[in-house]
């Protein structure tokens, strides 16, 4: 491994040393810090599908069993969606 290349900085009077990009372990550290935040906004978006998915199939069920009124089948029209999607 090579020496850490630092900078000096000054925080409220004390000066602190910083790792600089030029570090394998900082590399490391950023490669992982990387791979977790895009496996977290993977999962998230996943998330949000299946729950946007349920929505919509539970918005589509609850528009056949008003149509169909209890009955097996029911005659489809456009008007109830038009009026649906005005409101």
């Amino acid at each position: 491994m090579k020496k850490p290349a630092q900078t000096s900085i000054e925080v409220q009077g004390t000066v602190v040393n910083i790792v600089t990009q030029n570090d394998d372990d900082y590399q490391s550290l950023l490669g992982k810090i990387s791979q977790v935040y895009a496996t977290g906004q993977v999962r998230a978006t996943q998330a949000v599908n299946v729950h946007i998915t349920e929505t919509y199939w539970q918005i589509g069920h609850d528009v056949v069993e008003f149509k169909q009124e209890g009955k097996a089948r029911a005659i489809y029209g456009k008007a109830l969606l038009q009026h649906l999607s005005r409101d």
